[in-house]
């Protein structure tokens, strides 16, 4: 009792029974919390593309996504669903796009399963979405076929000159196209999309510096595609389109998958 009292007489302010308390009190423990999600940089593409697409809440990837910060929504077109999702990095654009695909193709599994499947591996989805790690067509590419997707490679022109960087890419359905405008690369995408295809769209253009779009549709002068840098999708017109592709210096890559 005597240490109290020294204690009280000395002028401390310490409560006596802390002085008593031979560990120190723990800090206390803030809460986790998962940031809203918000796409990144919006205004890299916001300038481009004007004629957005009012989707609506997509409620089973917001169940899966929620815990990511991602609240995805989605767009009908011609009795079908196409998930939106907007990029969270600055070079999130080529992940981002492979996540809309997979959650296309597989959101008729259940949502454990396909959580799973997002999330399996030392290097899963996910972890590459936040990472950065998918960056090139070909990672892209090589990941969608781990996760049960059967790829589809367009080489267009510049690829041409550089396709070593990419080999090798085995039991993967690669061609060379010759490109002498835009409407030459959309009319391969017009192909691809009319068999009820996505194409994941690569463009490196003065007015686009390296970014990946996903074109779902092109209907007569109408495309209908998905922005990862807005996490809008869009319904332009094909002139706007193909004027990004017509560039002789303009840098064009195109992947899809299939079941």
């Amino acid at each position: 009792m005597s240490s109290i009292s020294e204690s009280l007489d000395s002028g401390f302010s310490t409560p006596p029974l802390r002085a008593m308390t031979p560990c120190p009190y723990a800090p206390r423990r803030k809460r986790e919390r998962v940031e809203s999600h918000m796409p990144y940089k919006a205004a890299r593409t916001e300038n481009l593309f004007k004629n957005p697409i009012i989707g609506r809440i997509d409620a089973k990837s917001k169940t899966i996504l929620q815990e990511y910060g991602y609240t995805p929504s989605c767009y009908e077109l011609n009795g079908r669903s196409f998930t939106v999702i907007g990029q969270v990095t600055v070079l999130g654009c080529g992940p981002t796009s492979l996540l809309m695909l997979v959650m296309d193709y597989f959101k008729h599994l259940e949502e454990t399963t396909l959580k799973q499947k997002l999330t399996q591996g030392y290097k899963s989805l996910m972890d590459m979405v936040f990472n950065c790690s998918l960056t090139k067509a070909v990672d892209n590419v090589k990941k969608g076929r781990e996760l049960g997707l059967v790829p589809h490679v367009l080489f267009y022109k510049f690829l041409k000159e550089h396709s070593s960087v990419y080999d090798p890419i085995e039991d993967v359905d690669t061609k060379i196209i010759e490109v002498n405008n835009g409407f030459d690369v959309l009319e391969n995408i017009l192909s691809i999309t009319g068999k009820g295809h996505s194409v994941v769209l690569g463009i490196t253009h003065k007015s686009i510096d390296g970014h990946w779009i996903i074109i779902d549709k092109i209907d007569g002068e109408d495309v209908y595609m998905r922005d990862p840098a807005s996490g809008k999708a869009y319904k332009e017109d094909l002139d706007t389109i193909a004027s990004y592709s017509q560039d002789q210096e303009a840098k064009i890559e195109a992947f899809y998958f299939t079941l």
